[in-house]
């Protein structure tokens, strides 16, 4: 009799080892579930699609969501955070910013624009203002717009919005790159065909580029850059 408790509890033992065991496990996964491969590209994909039917949905493609940006909510889950300052890891905003420039240029028509040219494309760096930091479960909107360009630099602004209130947690510049070849293409000489493509007229095309061209690139630079508002006469293209 003796034996066979000592047998139960053995058996008892090992399983609630097991289950104690299984149960880590399980729970070091559900935190951070957003580490596994292949899940950032799943879930980009999947935002990808639902921002496009969104936008379609809306009616509001091509040029007028150039001019607007696009926008994105997210939440600051376990595995977005820093080791230590329990707020958001300052990669992950260079991640969520990949989802906004992305977004933008697929929406917008300028990705299509470019392939349709034979055009390709390549990041040359990003900038980070941390301006407040975004707490685990804080909700956050990320709002990606072309601010400005050089003879050689496209540059868009990310800004990482409290979704409740509005206060700016993080400024960002990334500076893209379009080549043909080995020839650099200028900004100014890809916006006019994009422009062309939708339907904007070249006068009001000269002027915008001229704005981007205007805007000067800081910490400080914290304003959207365009709005609806601030579009010159006969830049009301029809969306695509």
């Amino acid at each position: 009799r003796v034996h066979g408790d000592s047998s139960l509890i053995e058996h008892s033992s090992r399983a609630l080892t097991f289950l104690m065991l299984w149960t880590t496990v399980l729970l070091i996964l559900a935190l951070n579930y957003g580490s596994l491969p292949f899940f950032f590209h799943v879930s980009l994909v999947l935002r990808l699609i639902w921002s496009y039917a969104t936008v379609w949905l809306s009616g509001e493609r091509g040029f007028a969501h150039f001019i607007r940006g696009s926008s994105h909510r997210f939440i600051c889950l376990f595995h977005d955070m820093d080791a230590f300052g329990m707020h958001m890891n300052n990669s992950t905003y260079n991640r969520l910013g990949d989802t906004g420039r992305i977004s933008l240029a697929l929406n917008s028509g300028l990705l299509a624009a470019l392939r349709k040219r034979g055009f390709n494309f390549a990041n040359g760096g990003v900038n980070m203002y941390f301006k407040k930091e975004i707490r685990f479960l804080e909700r956050f909107t990320l709002e990606t717009r072309l601010f400005s360009i050089d003879k050689k630099w496209f540059n868009f602004q990310h800004r990482f919005v409290n979704a409740r209130t509005g206060d700016l947690h993080c400024l960002g510049f990334c500076r893209f790159v379009v080549k043909e070849g080995r020839r650099t293409v200028a900004p100014s000489e890809v916006l006019r065909e994009y422009f062309a493509d939708q339907g904007v007229d070249s006068d009001a095309a000269t002027a915008l580029i001229q704005a981007f061209e205007s805007r000067v690139m800081n910490e400080d630079a914290v304003e959207p850059p365009t709005s609806e508002a601030a579009m010159p006469a006969g830049a009301s293209a029809r969306s695509r």
